[in-house]
C-alpha cells in the first residue's frame, strides 16, 4: 500500500470511529428510556467502551500514517549529503511511490542509462535502495 493509500486509509478508519461514536450515542439518547434506572446501568460500560476503541482507532491512524511521516524525515536528512545526482534519484522515486524500474528511472531523471546504473550502484553500496530482478529489468526500490 503506497503512502497516500495509507493516508486515506487512516483517515476512512478515523471518520468511521467518529460515525459510530456519533450514532451510537444518538442511539442510546434516543432509544433508552429516560426515567428508569436501567439508562444508568448502560453508561458505566458505553464509556470505557469507546474508550478501548478510540484507543485502538488512534493506534491504527498512528501505524499508518508514521512511517510515511519518518521515512520523508529520514531520505531528506540522508539527501543533504548525497550529491545533486543522487538526490535526483530519491527524488524521482519518492514521487514514484518508492519504486520504479531502473529504465524508468533513467526516462525520468533525464540521464544516461549508464549514468543512472552507477548512480544506483553507489546507493546499494550505502544501504539506500534495493533491487529487485524481474528477468532482465532492475526494479529499484528505496529501502529507508
Amino acid at each position: 500500500m503506497g503512502p497516500d493509500k495509507r493516508t486515506l486509509a487512516a483517515l476512512a478508519v478515523l471518520a468511521a470511529f467518529i460515525l459510530l461514536v456519533v450514532f451510537t450515542s444518538l442511539y442510546f439518547e434516543k432509544n433508552l428510556p429516560q426515567h428508569t434506572c436501567g439508562c444508568i446501568a448502560y453508561t458505566p460500560y458505553v464509556i470505557p467502551i469507546f474508550a478501548s476503541f478510540g484507543i485502538m482507532i488512534g493506534g491504527a491512524v498512528y501505524y499508518f500514517v508514521t512511517p510515511k511521516l519518518e521515512t520523508r524525515k529520514k531520505l531528506q536528512l540522508i539527501s543533504r549529503f548525497l550529491p545533486d545526482d543522487e538526490r535526483l534519484v530519491i527524488s524521482t522515486l519518492l514521487s514514484q511511490d518508492c519504486i520504479c524500474t531502473q529504465a524508468k528511472l533513467s526516462r525520468k531523471t533525464g540521464l544516461t542509462r549508464l549514468k543512472v546504473h552507477r548512480i544506483v550502484k553507489k546507493m546499494l553500496k550505502k544501504g539506500i535502495v534495493g533491487i529487485e530482478k524481474d528477468g532482465k529489468v532492475n526494479i529499484i526500490k528505496l529501502k529507508l
